[in-house]
């Protein structure tokens, strides 16, 4: 006979939905919270931008003609604003020496789920303990390849602070969360299917409270240069999608975390700082935001109109705590290598 708990179930049998009671990210155009990206998307704001020079010589690599081998036939992306090399290790509790070895995003990835449980109106001190799950999307890891590219530098902090598997290890650990904790890579769908392994989590009663989300940030040149050898990038940076002009489309950054709980276990909290906004499973397998009727669209416009609790210390001014320099890539091998000179700051 199985040990595990029967599926949380509502009125006539259903599911249980699963509520959205905390948000955090980070996205192109400077959509740092919820309420900006609101307005990001209401004001019609055109977040692409050329590429940085922090990430690498993109002018070097640029190349009209789509099919040039090692060149990228476009300039352009969703790219965060905030400088990738500012961090506040010491909130996190974090060593200078093991932050500098910390993937950028996985710092991100602590900073929205800070302020995704902070959004909940859940400070770390009621968390402790909790059987809460953490379900991570991460399909890249070039940070790691940039530490790894001079080998006097390896030490254990650079496994760990590169290895994608420790991604959602470091949440659980920093917030003491006792439930399940998995990075998944299924590529672009990598965060839909965290937040569907989290609602799992939840209405079989493995958890009582799950964060779920992803994060993507683009260091290094060589995705973008086989997507554009195979004719995926659109060269305007521009997609136009069911449109007769369509030529491609445009990689992107961001992080997103949300703060998950059974529906009845979010409303019967009164600690939650905003309105529940469900998601609810339909027969095709398709997941949309729906309640009881009216509730939804009321919860959202709260939720919109920046309702929060401040629920303590959050994290201070970000200071730069190391960032490897970017060389020009070497193109004439057929297999580029970036090498980054560590630099302290």
């Amino acid at each position: 006979m199985s040990s595990q708990p029967a599926p949380l179930t509502s009125n006539a049998g259903k599911l249980e939905p699963i509520a959205i009671v905390g948000i955090g990210c980070r996205y192109p155009g400077g959509a740092d919270s919820p309420q900006a990206l609101w307005r990001l998307l209401c004001d019609g704001v055109d977040a692409i931008s050329p590429i940085p020079p922090d990430r690498f010589d993109a002018d070097s690599l640029y190349d009209p003609r789509p099919s040039a081998p090692g060149k990228i036939a476009a300039h352009f992306g969703g790219f965060l604003r905030e400088p990738l090399d500012q961090f506040d290790a010491a909130f996190f509790g974090i060593s200078p020496r093991e932050a500098v070895a910390i993937d950028p995003q996985q710092r991100l990835l602590l900073e929205i789920a800070w302020e995704a449980l902070e959004d909940a109106g859940l400070p770390r001190e009621r968390l402790a303990g909790v059987r809460g799950g953490v379900y991570v999307g991460m399909w890249s890891n070039e940070y790691e390849d940039r530490m790894y590219a001079d080998i006097r530098d390896i030490d254990l902090y650079v496994t760990t602070g590169g290895g994608r598997y420790s991604a959602s290890g470091r949440l659980s650990y920093i917030f003491d969360l006792q439930g399940p904790s998995l990075t998944l890579d299924t590529a672009c769908s990598s965060s839909l299917v965290a937040v569907h392994l989290a609602c799992q989590s939840l209405r079989d009663g493995e958890s009582t409270i799950a964060l779920a989300g992803g994060v993507n940030l683009i260091l290094q040149p060589h995705i973008s240069i086989g997507y554009s050898r195979s004719r995926m990038l659109s060269p305007d940076g521009r997609c136009k999608f069911g449109d007769a002009r369509a030529n491609g489309y445009v990689r992107s950054e961001g992080a997103g975390m949300v703060v998950l709980k059974t529906l009845s276990q979010a409303l019967a909290a009164p600690h939650t700082a905003t309105t529940a906004m469900p998601i609810q499973p339909q027969p095709s397998g398709a997941w949309r935001k729906t309640s009881q009727p009216t509730a939804a669209a009321k919860a959202i416009c709260t939720y919109m109109k920046g309702i929060s609790v401040a629920v303590g210390a959050r994290p201070k001014a970000r200071t730069s705590i190391r960032w490897p320099s970017v060389p020009s890539v070497p193109m004439a091998s057929s297999r580029p290598i970036c090498s980054p000179v560590a630099s302290c700051s």
